[in-house]
Order: C-alpha cells, then sequence, then structure tokens
C-alpha cells in the first residue's frame, strides 16, 4: 500500500465513514464497497502488526480452553 493511502487511512473523518459503512453493513446485510473492505483491512493489519511489536505473540486461547475443560 502506498504511503499516501496509508496516511489517509488514519484520517477521522474516513475512519468514521467506514465504521458508520460497518455497522450499516451488519444491520441491512448489504455488501460493503470493496473499498471500505481494503481498508478496514489494512487498519486491521496494522493493528495487529502493532500488538506483535509491542507484546509479541501472546497464545492466550490454549489455555483459556485447558483451564475451561477442567472445570466442566
Amino acid at each position: 500500500m502506498d504511503d499516501t493511502l496509508t496516511i489517509h487511512l488514519d484520517e477521522p473523518p474516513l475512519r468514521e465513514a467506514d465504521a458508520q459503512a460497518v455497522m450499516d453493513q451488519v444491520i441491512t446485510c448489504k455488501p460493503l464497497d470493496p473499498e471500505i473492505v481494503a481498508r478496514v483491512r489494512e487498519r486491521g493489519a496494522r493493528v495487529t502488526e502493532e500488538i506483535r511489536r509491542k507484546f509479541g505473540t501472546v497464545n492466550i486461547a490454549v489455555p483459556l480452553l485447558r483451564e475451561i475443560r477442567d472445570e466442566a
């Protein structure tokens, strides 16, 4: 993704419009515009990468599942 698009991903009006479009899609089940899907996925990928850089890979699912099984 080019730097110009990356910068625009962080603009609050665009983030808010994309969030509203996703909420509308959830309510109406109408398909999202592919550009919105691409922006939302890119933001998600950036957040995921930032979390991995800060905390490393965090594997809590397996211990939680084991804990639940032991309590059942």
